[in-house]
């Protein structure tokens, strides 16, 4: 997952990025994951409960890019994360 951050959606954490080789969604602008639990120290993957992410950088300005593009509905809310 490139240029990627982590937000709030319904109240639980979930990841929020462009993807490439997912196996169900293929090569896709901008998803939002199911929620996640771990994220690594180094910031190099990430796990949801649906599957394993490889990240690449974290990037904040992808909440404001996804809801230029109607990604994410308003409400949603950014968690900012200890570099």
């Amino acid at each position: 997952m490139a240029k990627w951050c982590a937000v709030h959606i319904a109240g639980s954490p979930h990841l929020l990025g462009h993807v490439a080789g997912h196996p169900r969604l293929g090569d896709r602008r901008m998803i939002a994951t199911s929620p996640y639990f771990q994220i690594d120290q180094a910031g190099a993957w990430a796990r949801t409960w649906s599957r394993y992410y490889v990240l690449g950088a974290y990037d904040e300005s992808t909440m404001g890019r996804a809801k230029g593009c109607r990604a994410i509905a308003e409400g949603v809310e950014l968690i900012r994360l200890a570099g």
